[in-house]
């Protein structure tokens, strides 16, 4: 009689316990929740190595339109062509270390080239940037736009790099002339 009961008690737990489970689960969508979304930055430690990536903005940049129409027929008129990314300075490379987006044009059989960097950059974390162009040797100077800082003058070009801040970003420009042909500075 014993070992009929405990067969009864778990023939009648086990459906119970099936019943139970499959109420645990549902198959209507939960309702959705409201997430905390945070953006990430990109922040400038000391060593340019170790940049974390930078955050998305709403529409990102491309080669194909970083630069303004005109910039691209000045390009094609003078026979430069794209070309790999390359880090053009250290500050250029640390841009790119962390996630900028990296162009290059370069005229066939010549050291002629135009190099673009462009990293979204927001205002919790321009200071720390603004304290790595101090240290990479760039100077406020809004030439040639507002929001310039003119970097060291290269050797061998004579040529010095402009780095842009806008809104959301900031852009490294090798040769000043095109600082004033960003297309994207406030995306």
């Amino acid at each position: 009689m014993r070992r009929s009961l405990q067969r009864l008690t778990l023939a009648t737990a086990v459906p119970l316990l099936v019943i139970g489970l499959s109420a645990c689960t549902t198959t209507t969508s939960p309702e959705p929740t409201a997430s905390l979304a945070t953006t990430p930055t990109a922040v400038v430690p000391t060593e340019p190595s170790s940049f974390e990536t930078p955050a998305a903005t709403a529409v990102a940049a491309t080669c194909d339109d970083v630069l303004t129409a005109a910039a691209y027929a000045e390009l094609e008129t003078d026979g430069l062509t794209p070309r790999d990314p390359i880090a053009h300075t250290p500050f250029m490379g640390a841009m790119l270390d962390t996630g900028a987006l990296g162009c290059r044009w370069g005229k066939e059989a010549t050291d002629i080239t135009l190099d673009i960097a462009r990293l979204p950059v927001d205002d919790a974390s321009w200071p720390e940037w603004e304290t790595a162009l101090t240290a990479a040797g760039y100077t406020k100077t809004d030439d040639p736009v507002p929001g310039a800082y003119t970097g060291p003058e290269e050797p061998g070009s004579g040529v010095s790099p402009v780095v842009v801040r806008s809104a959301d970003a900031i852009t490294y420009v090798s040769a000043p002339m095109f600082a004033a042909m960003i297309a994207v500075a406030d995306r």
